[in-house]
């Protein structure tokens, strides 16, 4: 396992077979192996923990789950509608929730 800081808040864990992505907002950020899959997560819509453009820097990739917060979907709908037309994979997520994505287990608090 890998554990590289970006900026602030966010960070990235590089494990065997995935990438998570942590509270992505700026910085510049490693070039991933394509065969692994990204889990983003934003925990909350403040601007220092989520931005729309994750989106479009994480294009590149074609394994990418996103799991963001309720208030970043209320706060982005028009962003999120736009990526779920595109087939991407996002989740929302509260607090107490748990689910799994692949073979990772995630649980909220």
């Amino acid at each position: 396992m890998k554990v590289t800081y970006i900026d602030h808040s966010c960070f990235c864990i590089e494990m065997k077979e995935h990438i998570l992505l942590f509270d992505y907002f700026r910085g510049t950020l490693p070039q991933f192996q394509h065969h692994k899959k990204i889990i983003s997560f934003s925990s909350h819509a403040h601007p220092d923990h989520f931005v729309p453009e994750v989106f479009q820097i994480l294009s590149q990739y074609e394994k990418v789950t996103y799991i963001i917060s309720k208030d970043i979907k209320n706060k982005h709908k028009k962003e999120l509608s736009n990526q779920t037309e595109v087939g991407k994979a996002i989740i929302i997520a509260g607090a107490d929730e748990e689910f799994k994505t692949g073979d990772l287990l995630i649980n909220t608090f």
